[in-house]
């Protein structure tokens, strides 16, 4: 997923967090396991990628989903990206 770089201070890897799977319907337990080497300068983005908590054969390469997340409390810069 890309999210916005000022989230990086709350985000970290291990992160708990729920994906909706569009196809399914469902919703999956999963953690952040890691960020792309830089943020992008122009969109202030940078890509985080999530693993699933557990194994699911009905998931296909390709799905789309959203990821939800929640802030801590006290974060209030959450830009909205397109």
């Amino acid at each position: 997923m890309i999210i916005h770089s000022l989230w990086l201070s709350w985000l970290t890897p291990g992160y708990q967090m729920t994906i909706l799977v569009d196809e399914t319907g469902l919703t999956y337990q999963a953690e952040i396991e890691h960020f792309a080497g830089e943020v992008n300068p122009v969109s202030q983005s940078i890509k985080a990628y999530a693993i699933l908590k557990e194994e699911n054969h009905n998931l296909l390469s390709g799905m789309s989903g959203k990821a939800i997340l929640e802030p801590p409390a006290d974060f209030t810069q959450l830009p909205i990206l397109p």
